[in-house]
């Protein structure tokens, strides 16, 4: 049987938004995830989660349908899927299957009806864990290796040749979508897009600003060959093929 190297106790660092407009449900949902070692953060409303899902990123993202007053759970849903792949859990007491496929469609990927049980739930973020960071391209211990570069897309950590290196979220950002991609041109709108989730046209300068800190940070200069990043001249940038 194939296994997966997301197990008990290693979640230390991933981050979970929990948006609900209930006192008690964020604060049994909170408790719960940061019992088994998830960083948490609340919004209580469609508007506020909006607003904290602009400033930073997370890893994950539990949602109930009915917010009150402003975007509901899944208007919240469209507006978390048009920007990122950030995995989304509807935690609700709407049972209804109509409810359900709608905001199935408009990007959750997974449904679970109150009252919940938290080890069902924590198991259920844990395997769609485990799914996204084989989708983007890590290894089954979530980890994207490339000549002494490691990529730990689910902690967010980088290390080279052995020492861990800071980077700001935006650089992982980058390095990520860059990583995820080995051997293929990742043109500027994309980048623009995945990193900064605007659709400009002319925000070249923005991407090579930051791709000039992160080679700096990996080692690569300007006077030597590059390592990891490669500029493909008025298209984007290609990360070494592995």
């Amino acid at each position: 049987m194939r296994r997966y190297g997301l197990n008990r106790g290693n979640v230390k660092g991933i981050s979970v938004l929990c948006v609900d407009s209930e006192v008690q449900s964020r604060r049994l949902i909170r408790y719960g995830l940061e019992v088994h070692g998830y960083a948490v953060m609340t919004a209580n409303s469609g508007d506020e989660a909006i607003s904290q899902f602009a400033k930073k990123t997370f890893d994950m993202v539990t949602t109930e349908i009915n917010l009150g007053n402003g975007p509901d759970g899944i208007e919240f849903c469209r507006t978390v899927r048009e920007r990122c792949k950030t995995p989304i859990v509807v935690i609700t007491e709407d049972d209804n299957k109509h409810t359900k496929l709608a905001a199935l469609g408009a990007g959750a990927d997974d449904y679970i009806t109150k009252p919940f049980d938290m080890d069902e739930l924590e198991a259920r973020i844990r395997a769609i864990l485990r799914r996204t960071a084989i989708a983007d391209g890590s290894s089954v211990d979530g980890e994207i290796r490339a000549d002494g570069l490691v990529i730990n897309v689910l902690k967010h950590r980088v290390s080279l040749d052995g020492e861990e290196i800071y980077l700001t979220p935006r650089e992982f950002a980058l390095l990520r979508v860059l990583a995820s991609n080995p051997g293929t041109v990742v043109p500027h709108s994309t980048l623009l897009k995945e990193v900064w989730h605007k659709d400009e046209q002319g925000s070249e300068n923005l991407v090579r600003v930051y791709i000039n800190k992160l080679r700096k940070k990996l080692g690569e200069c300007s006077s030597s060959p590059p390592r990891y990043i490669f500029n493909e001249l008025g298209v984007g940038y290609r990360f070494v093929d592995m």
